[in-house]
């Protein structure tokens, strides 16, 4: 592994790893988000829900980031993750991801804004 890598993994060893049992959920839709989840080991679905039924958007594996764009346009949870099989997450507080947006170029800033209102449209 390059020394670079090894700097940047070690950014987020200080993060709270959560370890989360089969068909628990990590958050609900419309719930008001503090935290976004890198997934660290195990299966995650993104699910909406529309009237009585829950319509999986996404499935998520290992190494992916999600629950960000609450955080991003500073609105509730527009979908539900749910983990499917034993999960292990690492929580990203707001106040980092607020850092680290604060940090950036405005113009990648107001893309990515960009992209969670797009995203949330879709939703």
């Amino acid at each position: 592994m390059h020394e670079e890598t090894r700097q940047k993994d070690r950014k987020y060893d200080s993060l709270e790893i959560r370890q989360i049992k089969d068909r628990q959920f990590i958050f609900r839709e419309r719930e008001i988000a503090e935290f976004a989840f890198l997934l660290g080991s195990g299966v995650v679905q993104l699910i909406k829900t529309k009237g009585e039924e829950d319509i999986v958007l996404a499935t998520l594996e290992k190494g992916m980031l999600f629950g960000e764009i609450a955080l991003v346009d500073n609105q509730n949870r527009m979908v539900s993750a749910l983990a499917v099989g034993p999960v292990q997450v690492k929580v990203i507080p707001r106040d980092v991801l607020d850092k680290k947006m604060e940090s950036m170029d405005p113009f990648a800033r107001g893309f990515i804004r960009g992209l969670a209102q797009q995203v949330r449209g879709m939703a």
